[in-house]
């Protein structure tokens, strides 16, 4: 079986999944581009393109990439955010699975322009299979007349050749949220939070770390704000050390946030909104987004070194069983072979 994946701004994540595709004996070719913040070197089944009609340089490309494919063969073709209206030409070339991340724009920041919205709704209506990662989306999107949609776990987009399994007995320290700031990920809320316990007699002395680009703003005591766009390396190791990772969403449709914070072995608390609660650990941390009170007890309870560990390690556990790259590659396989066979 060949699959050829289109997928100009969520390289690392295509990657990882392609690469637990190949390892069970299917042959991918990836056409994407180097413009999300996590740089690294091409592949040898990659190919990259500036997903910009206005960069000359593409053009040519463009058509090598196609020439590529062409010759590949593809069974199927894979297309996730794709906005540039010349990648359609990719979709004569097999059957279509178009990927569906969020049933709607978390905020106005994600508001696409109406031409980008033109092109996915082209690559809708040529599609033969929509994939969504969550039930949650599945349900918001409703039926999309006699194309089928399957829910396909979504795993993290951190390589996980390179990580080292965490140790249960290291120390925990701090908290954190990762990621864009932007305004659906409720930060004033989190920080009052924080503020609130930092004047409870029950604050340890932990730090509330920051990691991410965004609209700076005024900080409460004892917050860290690494305020630009990172590289995984600068970030795994806080993660894996903090005591939990905050993820209070006012919309969500899922987050690789809260499954790269479990696949690092950290707890993480998640508002009660969209897909998020389906990606929870059984009887970790879900509380209303705006309840500050609730977020504050989770700090309590989660300063604990002994409840922080054991909730790690459960989100681990939780990760690997249900959300890890194998896992998920294999859900890819039976929608694949739904379609071929």
């Amino acid at each position: 079986m060949k699959i050829l994946w289109l997928s100009p701004w969520l390289r690392p994540l295509a990657r990882v999944q392609i690469e637990a595709i190949t390892r069970l004996g299917v042959e991918a070719m990836l056409i994407t581009s180097d413009r999300h913040p996590e740089p690294s070197l091409p592949i040898s089944n990659e190919i990259l393109i500036e997903p910009s009609m206005r960069n000359r340089e593409s053009w040519p490309a463009l058509r090598y990439a196609l020439s590529k494919a062409r010759s590949f063969r593809p069974d199927l073709v894979v297309a996730e955010l794709v906005w540039d209206p010349r990648w359609l030409v990719f979709s004569t070339l097999a059957p279509v699975v178009q990927i569906i991340h969020d049933d709607r724009p978390h905020d106005e920041s994600e508001q696409r322009p109406f031409r980008q919205q033109l092109v996915g709704n082209a690559w809708r209506f040529r599609a033969d299979r929509i994939v969504v990662h969550s039930k949650y989306v599945q349900h918001a999107l409703g039926p999309h007349g006699h194309v089928p949609c399957d829910v396909v776990p979504l795993t993290s987009d951190l390589d996980p050749s390179g990580l080292s399994v965490p140790l249960d007995n290291q120390p925990k320290r701090d908290f954190v949220v990762v990621g864009r700031i932007r305004p659906y990920k409720n930060l004033k809320v989190t920080l009052e939070a924080w503020h609130r316990y930092m004047k409870d007699s029950r604050y340890v002395g932990d730090r509330l770390i920051i990691l991410g680009a965004g609209e700076e703003f005024e900080l409460p005591d004892q917050v860290v704000w690494m305020n630009r766009n990172y590289r995984y390396s600068e970030v795994v190791p806080i993660i894996t050390n903090a005591k939990a990772s905050i993820v209070n969403y006012q919309k969500a449709s899922q987050s690789g946030v809260q499954l790269m914070s479990m696949q690092l072995g950290a707890a993480v608390i998640i508002s009660e909104v969209g897909g998020l609660p389906e990606f929870q650990a059984p009887g970790h941390p879900i509380v209303p987004p705006d309840d500050i009170n609730a977020l504050l007890e989770q700090f309590v309870l989660l300063s604990s070194q002994r409840e922080a560990r054991t909730r790690g390690r459960e989100a681990l556990q939780h990760y690997i069983k249900n959300f890890s790259a194998e896992k998920c590659a294999g859900s890819w396989i039976e929608v694949f072979r739904s379609m071929t066979s």
